[in-house]
């Protein structure tokens, strides 16, 4: 491997390994039309994981929980089209959700695409950089689907994944960075006032390719990408917990 690629790689994994996705804190099944819901989610992030011929050693795999919570809201528009967004620690989302099965079905199809700000977004400002030319957070869009059933009616449990594509081509200091996350999730009293999502959420991140999209957006082209390894691969969990009071 040429030797610049192999300390980008280097020290890139430890840098992705601070880059994680915003929980999703969405089921599938939209919000009746004129209908409210408001949450509250605590994070614990687990230690990443390397996948390929980098490996990451001597990480214990004990949870780090986030300092502070994310908040979420959801609006039904109109049938099946819901607007909702996101706040916490990892970004800034809007969120626009289509449900293509009828709200009564057990079984529950969604789709989803958002916009916002991923990274660091309420910092205090004697916390921020001296340079005032470091950027902590990016705009990020992303596209996904949802899919659910109802095991029970005090009981639900769904899946899916969303595509989160952070940064712009070529701009420092990511350039565009692709980011995948995978959803499991199970709600506790998914029809009552009150209910309790719990969701696992685990970013993948082809470190290789997120390495040269931000040497290329500092100019640096001769890296021969030829020789980097391939299917190299940062995996982060996290599992959210949460409470909603639906209006």
């Amino acid at each position: 491997m040429n030797k610049k690629l192999a300390i980008a790689l280097v020290v890139g994994v430890v840098l992705l390994a601070g880059c994680v996705t915003p929980p999703s804190l969405q089921t599938p099944r939209p919000m009746p039309p004129g209908e409210v819901e408001i949450g509250v989610h605590g994070t614990a992030l687990f230690p990443p994981r390397v996948y390929g011929e980098e490996q990451l050693e001597g990480i214990d795999n004990v949870p780090e929980f986030l300092g502070s919570p994310s908040f979420s809201a959801r609006f039904g528009v109109i049938d099946n089209l819901e607007l909702g967004a996101t706040v916490g620690p990892i970004g800034a989302y809007g969120i626009l959700k289509y449900g293509i099965m009828p709200y009564e079905s057990p079984l529950q199809l969604s789709v989803l695409g958002g916009y916002g700000r991923w990274g660091l977004i309420f910092i205090p400002r004697f916390m921020q950089p001296e340079d005032s030319d470091v950027q902590l957070n990016f705009p990020s869009w992303d596209i996904g689907f949802l899919a659910g059933y109802d095991v029970m009616p005090e009981l639900s449990v769904y899946g899916g994944a969303r595509q989160y594509w952070i940064g712009q081509e070529g701009v420092p200091p990511i350039g565009r960075l692709a980011l995948t996350n995978a959803i499991v999730g199970v709600e506790v009293f998914p029809h009552r006032r009150i209910s309790f999502p719990i969701e696992l959420n685990v970013g993948i991140i082809n470190a290789v390719d997120a390495i040269l999209g931000a040497l290329e957006s500092f100019g640096v082209e001769d890296t021969n990408s030829d020789d980097a390894p391939e299917d190299v691969y940062i995996l982060w969990p996290s599992v959210n917990l949460g409470l909603t009071i639906h209006f």
